[in-house]
């Protein structure tokens, strides 16, 4: 693993690249039976925020793997490793407002990824994107008398299948992402 972190008055930033092998990698075959196997992972990440005023905020990551698997120990590597290891581009985005020292308001999203890996192993299924937001409202309510949370996730009702859904292609097992959420939470520390 190799990574860059910088610092600037009013951002910050870091990208890392790593590479990892193994002798003994664990996956299923479509038996659901344990498989261990010679593979290699790499990838990189890049992260960074940035502060435009007293008020504003925003950054953001992405991340993307790739891993390959030597499924008859010969040297080669024959296949991609399946979606149940290794995950498609993932992509974050925030941004985070504060109008008052008793108030903040943050819209985050989540962009997952397509991925169709070569592979025969369970949880090699095609990935399809999808997009998520989520939106939190926080409010101070004075000395001693808390705080008082509002959160909406996926805030559009976006309709998606899970990674693990969709790689695993189980007629059983394929369920949806949760819809909608509101959440309203008031705490108090004392």
């Amino acid at each position: 693993e190799i990574g860059l972190r910088a610092f600037g008055k009013r951002w910050d930033g870091s990208l890392t690249a790593f590479y990892s092998e193994s002798d003994n990698g664990t996956t299923f075959d479509q038996n659901l039976v344990i498989s261990k196997q010679p593979e290699q992972i790499y990838g990189v990440e890049l992260a960074g925020n940035v502060t435009l005023s007293q008020a504003l905020k925003v950054g953001g990551t992405a991340s993307w793997l790739e891993g390959e698997v030597d499924l008859d120990d010969d040297g080669d590597y024959d296949e991609d490793l399946p979606s149940t290891r290794v995950p498609p581009l993932k992509v974050t985005a925030y941004a985070e407002y504060s109008p008052a020292h008793w108030w903040n308001l943050r819209l985050q999203a989540l962009h997952s990824g397509d991925r169709d890996p070569d592979s025969t192993q369970f949880g090699g299924g095609e990935i399809d994107n999808y997009t998520l937001f989520d939106l939190n409202a926080g409010f101070d309510l004075g000395r001693g008398r808390g705080e008082l949370q509002l959160g909406v996730e996926n805030l559009f009702n976006e309709d998606y299948f899970t990674v693990l859904s969709q790689a695993g292609q189980l007629p059983y097992a394929y369920s949806k992402g949760p819809g909608r959420t509101v959440s309203l939470t008031y705490s108090l520390d004392w």
